[in-house]
């Protein structure tokens, strides 16, 4: 990610919500915004950040752009689902007709989901992923096949 204002070496900052200095309170909270709301205020560019307590999901409808998650570069294009966790280094570059939301869910939101859910299906929170949709071939078509 070439960005420019580039932060220098150093520790990445834990925040709450990227670009704001207010803190939120932790407590069974969910928020969501649209992807374009904060995005543009940073000219698209989301620097290298993590968040304590707070988990979330943003949902890529249009546009695309490229995304580090700990360390590891995907290049996403709608429609796209990321799952952040807690505490996962993450940065974007989003081209500036993307289009989504971004929920962001309290972790001890979380953790009572989770003891809600023991003894059915397991609801849990995965390391850092990217989720592309993949178009099935329509009846006709071949797919393509790897290399």
């Amino acid at each position: 990610m070439n960005d420019p204002h580039a932060q220098p070496d150093g520790p990445v900052p834990s925040v709450d919500f990227y670009g704001d200095a207010d803190t939120w309170p932790t407590s069974e909270r969910l928020y969501s915004e649209e992807l374009v709301e904060r995005s543009a205020r940073h000219n698209w560019v989301i620097r290298a950040h993590r968040h304590n307590n707070l988990t979330q999901i943003f949902l890529l409808l249009d546009g695309g752009g490229s995304a580090r998650l700990d360390s590891v570069h995907y290049d996403v294009a709608a429609p796209c689902v990321l799952v952040i966790p807690e505490r996962c280094v993450h940065e974007f570059e989003w081209g500036s007709d993307s289009r989504g939301y971004v929920l962001s869910i309290a972790v001890p939101l979380i953790g009572k989901l989770r003891r809600k859910r023991i003894g059915r299906d397991r609801l849990g929170i995965e390391p850092a992923a990217c989720h592309q949709h993949r178009r099935r071939p329509q009846q006709g078509e071949q797919r393509n096949q790897p290399d």
